[in-house]
């Protein structure tokens, strides 16, 4: 146990036999935390592994981003991937926190917190300035743990896929 009870994570890279694990990882979170944001045939497809699982095989063995998974002894509870922003942030100086998930059973751990600490000591560590991250618009949860951290919103807003109906709010984090 870490300090006030709560469980140190072990961070560690992705690889490639891991992508089983975070597509069930993503597809439970996406089931709990956009229940409520998305429709339910998008959620029904979104919520599903299999649906998850081909995306992260070729990414995890292709992708120049940078992709974790946080551990509980040996037990995966979740994973986060930081990589260059899109076009349209990509300054030098800039980068994007592109997924942070959890498993659901696993919220509120304080985990989210331990993973920041992480992200942000090794993005200023890395010589970045600025932290870029979309969150889905009316993601209370994810938006107040951002603001928490000291993350603010931009006022930028785009849509996530064409045929989904949501669209993703800009958060910020300007660094050492």
């Amino acid at each position: 146990m870490g300090t006030g009870g709560v469980q140190m994570l072990y961070i560690r890279r992705a690889a490639a036999k891991d992508a089983q694990t975070i597509a069930v990882i993503q597809a439970e979170s996406w089931r709990q935390a956009y229940r409520e944001i998305l429709p339910p045939q998008s959620l029904e497809k979104l919520g599903s592994p299999s649906y998850w699982l081909e995306y992260w095989q070729k990414e995890l063995k292709a992708s120049t981003a940078e992709h974790y998974i946080a551990l509980e002894g040996d037990q995966a509870v979740g994973f986060f991937s930081l990589g260059e922003p899109e076009e349209e942030d990509r300054e030098p100086g800039n980068r994007e926190l592109r997924s942070i998930y959890f498993a659901p059973d696993h919220w509120r751990k304080g985990y989210g917190t331990q993973c920041m600490s992480f992200i942000l000591s090794n993005v200023v560590e890395a010589g970045y300035r600025k932290l870029i991250l979309w969150a889905l618009k009316g993601n209370l949860i994810g938006s107040s743990f951002y603001t928490k951290l000291g993350f603010l919103q931009d006022g930028r807003e785009r849509k996530v896929k064409p045929d989904l109906p949501v669209t993703e709010v800009c958060f910020y984090k300007l660094l050492g």
